[in-house]
């Protein structure tokens, strides 16, 4: 008991001269803050794609609308290639990419379309390893019908694209991603004739692709 008297009165003491001293506040070190780290997008980049379409086309005879609805699972396959620059947390660039297959019609699956052509720029935010984007340009492409072996005739498609997506930078070079586009093209059946169709098509895409 002697003991405990006497620590707390030597403590007593040391806080009683502390505070009659007024010492200087004790100074702990600053710490600064740890800015996350933002993936560096800036480069040219090449890839593939896989992509599933739906959508619907309005075929005007002399006129007269008709509106036949296309496949909703029709897949294809294709390449893409492009340039970004990034500034910061914006990322901005342009793309090009090819893409075919047979997107074709429940009811007539002689007639597709066989390819698409996009031109796209990009407007992207960098967070972290993700780049999320918004894309638009302009969209050709060929619209075709086959019987067996031959080929009936060919139309050609022009019109224009927009959509969203986001990659994911996987170590420094290699990225996946997904992307929405959303196109309408046209064209003449006959240039002679008042035949023509109006497309609006969708996509979603799973891509794949290396960054140098």
């Amino acid at each position: 008991m002697k003991t405990i008297l006497l620590a707390l009165a030597a403590t007593t003491a040391i806080t009683s001269a502390a505070i009659a001293g007024n010492p200087a506040p004790v100074e702990l070190p600053a710490i600064a803050p740890v800015a996350a780290a933002v993936t560096d997008w800036s480069g040219p980049y090449v890839g593939g794609l896989v992509s599933l379409n739906s959508g619907s086309m309005d075929y005007y005879d002399d006129g007269e609308l008709t509106v036949y609805p296309m496949n909703d699972s029709d897949f294809m396959y294709g390449v893409f290639a492009g340039y970004q620059r990034q500034m910061g947390s914006f990322v901005v660039g342009g793309e090009v990419a090819y893409q075919m297959g047979e997107f074709s019609f429940p009811d007539y699956p002689e007639d597709h379309i066989d390819n698409f052509l996009d031109l796209k720029a990009r407007l992207g935010f960098a967070a972290g390893s993700a780049l999320i984007y918004a894309t638009g340009g302009y969209t050709m492409g060929n619209y075709s019908e086959n019987t067996g072996d031959v080929v009936d005739y060919t139309i050609d498609l022009t019109g224009f694209n927009v959509g969203a997506g986001v990659d994911f930078k996987i170590g420094e070079r290699l990225f996946v991603g997904a992307e929405y586009l959303y196109r309408e093209t046209s064209g003449v059946y006959n240039e002679d004739s008042d035949y023509e169709g109006d497309f609006q098509t969708q996509s979603i895409q799973i891509r794949a692709g290396l960054q140098f």
